[in-house]
């Protein structure tokens, strides 16, 4: 096969290649077109739906500035708390064998054999 004959065989290949993709993107020319109105359809949707809420707010903060709302005094509540003194080292030394000696052991039962 020479080299004349493999470029007319690329180039046989390469145009139906292009006719058929063309062939293609016709026939799925009115599938394209359904797909792009039902999306065109769901962005109307979704921007009426946005005008909508924000037509809702606006209505809502005029009732709400309308009704003369004015924030009531809260009265001053006053809390004092005093703190136990705490505890150095030199109490927990202490205190550790108090404790000890306060704590009730069970008693000892004798393991017989």
């Amino acid at each position: 096969m020479s080299r004349e004959m493999v470029a007319a065989a690329v180039m046989v290949w390469l145009i139906g290649a292009l006719v058929g993709w063309c062939a293609g993107w016709a026939a799925r020319g009115n599938e394209n077109r359904r797909w792009a109105q039902s999306l065109r359809q769901r962005i109307d949707y979704a921007e009426s739906q946005a005008r909508d809420a924000v037509a809702e707010l606006e209505r809502v903060e005029a009732q709400r500035l309308d009704q003369g709302w004015a924030p009531t005094p809260v009265p001053e509540i006053h809390v004092h708390v005093q703190t136990a003194p705490a505890l150095g080292y030199c109490d927990l030394t202490g205190a550790a064998p108090v404790a000890m000696a306060q704590r009730r052991l069970p008693p000892v039962v004798g393991g017989g054999s």
